[in-house]
């Protein structure tokens, strides 16, 4: 190996330890923990929908299969508000697994919030003055909660005991 190739592995090397050690994230990291808490919640409520649902093993499904399934099973009991903030919340969390940088995240993450709200009313009630990771949190525990609630309102209307 020559010097030239020697200054280029050490350039990368420098490159990669720089951006592997970076501060977190902690808007991206709630990004990423909250996608995985709706994909759980997801499957959740969608073992509950089959007879043997460990032959679909749903926790290895792509999440946009899991999201069509549970609008399948519960579309007349979920506001379709809720599936548009999911649908963001998965552009959100594509969009960082693909830009180590993520310059946009944060305008990613308001279309998430706002979609989750009914209004901005509601948005500025439970959120006035916080920051965008706080309405963050807020809103994935509302989706989360919004889920179950769907699933629960279905097995109830379905159940013929």
């Amino acid at each position: 190996m020559d010097a030239h190739d020697e200054q280029m592995d050490k350039e990368a090397g420098d490159l990669f330890k720089e951006r592997l050690n970076r501060s977190p994230d902690p808007l991206g990291a709630t990004v990423l923990r909250g996608h995985l808490m709706v994909e759980q919640q997801l499957i959740a409520g969608l073992e509950g929908c089959f007879p043997y649902p460990k032959a679909l093993n749903l926790p290895r499904q792509p999440f946009s299969l899991l999201v069509r399934l549970a609008q399948a099973f519960t579309y007349r009991h979920v506001n379709i508000r809720l599936w548009k903030a999911i649908h963001a919340l998965s552009e959100a969390r594509n969009y960082l697994a693909h830009d180590i940088d993520a310059p946009e995240l944060p305008a990613k993450v308001e279309q998430f919030v706002s979609h989750t709200f009914a209004s901005p009313e509601d948005r500025a009630t439970l959120t006035y003055g916080r920051n965008l990771r706080y309405q963050l949190q807020v809103a994935l525990i509302i989706v989360c909660r919004a889920i179950e609630d769907g699933f629960k309102i279905r097995d109830r209307d379905t159940d013929v005991s």
